[in-house]
């Protein structure tokens, strides 16, 4: 049992660190030379606090310089996960090759349990950059237990970031180690990377496929909707179970009439599932509901190949118009069902147009010129549509003596192609709009 008053004493100490430093030190030091054990869960049980206090620091410097606090982090019943990953915080500041021992610990010869390897994994995750992490992670990813490779594979694709790397790991046996490859790259949506996603998707473990469903969803990919819905009725419940989830970590409405289906499964960790994410995403239909938004639908109407086109503008609480939504921003549904196959395409305003104002180009253009210049932009400003695209370009044919000279704006066709495809996603470069 901890005495308490080791605990009030250290306490004490570091309240009253700054009005004599000099003593406090020394007395920490005789408190951790009487019983370093019982000094060591009295500094724990005081960080646990998070109070930040400078006097803390001198408990977590003695316990750095004299206790092995680097080694002592992966057991544990000397703390929790959350609390190791707090010190190791602030041990990093104090001691800034606190990582680097870590690192030693990891791949020194000692053979640590997989408890502790995991939990000095998740330390190192917290106070080091992923790319810093690779040369740990190279001599960890073929360690014996799945689970330890399979968060090493996490933490080297989150260093990389790299979907040819990514890629390669499809080809892995464990479908654990699969799986956090994939998560790795959540968030991109290169080319590339969606390549991977679609393979991946349709990998015969859950977690994979899932994960790279979710990884479609954030690169604003409309299919991966009928993949979740698909996924939900699979006839194997491990699948149905990973899509409940998937969809909750989504948080998007559309999926609540599927995930009511599944609270009526046959499995109860499939029903379990789909409560949670049902009520994640409820939850995050109310925070929605204090930013209404208006929904003014136009032209409705049924091509002769049967596909329907439906023109819809939105405007905010206050009136002023949204900017153009990624194709995931929004639901569409029919008779109740979800709508899992559509296109968004921006529609240009009918009075859209053009403004070009030539200023001469001169290091010491006079004043009145560039005033005058000035009210002109204001001017054209003054004139622009909310729904129209702003843009400015410099360009120079000819210096001032007639020479032939490079434009300042120079656009390759590849360059042209990747504006547009900006465009389309509600990200404007420079040139583009005006090219238009």
């Amino acid at each position: 049992m901890l005495r308490t008053s080791t605990i009030d004493q250290l306490e004490l100490l570091v309240a009253n660190f700054e009005t004599n430093p000099v003593s406090a030190r020394h007395a920490i030091q005789d408190c951790f030379a009487d019983d370093p054990a019982r000094f060591r869960r009295s500094v724990v049980s005081i960080l646990a606090k998070g109070n930040e206090r400078k006097g803390e620091g001198l408990l977590l410097s003695t316990l750095i310089q004299n206790d092995q606090l680097a080694s002592r982090l992966g057991d544990p019943d000397f703390c929790t996960r959350e609390e190791a990953i707090s010190i190791a915080r602030r041990a990093s500041r104090i001691d800034p090759s606190f990582e680097r021992q870590i690192s030693q610990i990891l791949t020194g010869p000692t053979r640590l349990a997989d408890e502790e390897v995991a939990r000095l994994l998740a330390v190192m995750e917290s106070i080091s950059t992923p790319a810093n992490l690779l040369p740990l992670l190279n001599s960890i990813s073929h360690h014996s237990s799945p689970r330890i490779r399979s968060k090493a594979a996490l933490l080297m694709g989150r260093g990389k970031r790299n979907s040819a790397w990514v890629m390669e790991q499809l080809t892995e046996p464990d479908g654990r180690v699969r799986a956090n490859a994939v998560e790795s790259i959540w968030g991109l949506d290169g080319a590339d990377v969606l390549e991977v996603f679609s393979t991946a998707a349709y990998d015969p473990a859950p977690r994979v496929a899932i994960n790279a469903g979710i990884g479609l969803y954030r690169a604003r990919q409309t299919r991966s909707i009928e993949l979740f819905v698909n996924w939900a009725s699979h006839e194997d419940f491990a699948f149905r179970r990973s899509a409940c989830w998937g969809m909750g970590q989504t948080q998007d409405p559309r999926f609540l009439p599927v995930l009511v289906k599944c609270i009526r499964d046959s499995d109860p960790t499939v029903r379990s599932h789909a409560l949670r994410s049902s009520s994640t995403i409820r939850a995050h239909i109310n925070a929605l509901k204090q930013e209404p938004v208006a929904v003014h639908i136009g032209k409705a109407s049924i091509l002769e190949n049967g596909m329907r086109t439906l023109s819809v503008s939105l405007r905010s609480a206050g009136g002023s118009a949204i900017p153009i939504l990624c194709p995931l921003a929004f639901s569409l549904d029919e008779d109740g069902l979800p709508v899992t196959r559509y296109e968004l395409t921006r529609a240009l305003p009918d009075a859209a147009g053009a403004i070009g104002l030539v200023l001469p180009r001169a290091l010491d253009l006079a004043i009145p010129f560039r005033d005058a210049g000035c009210a002109a932009l204001r001017c054209a400003l003054d004139q622009k549509l909310p729904a129209e695209a702003w843009s400015t370009v410099c360009y120079s044919h000819a210096d001032a003596f007639g020479e032939e000279i490079a434009p300042l704006l120079q656009t390759s066709p590849g360059q042209l192609q990747k504006g547009i495809e900006l465009a389309n996603r509600s990200f404007f470069s420079g040139a583009i709009p005006a090219i238009e």
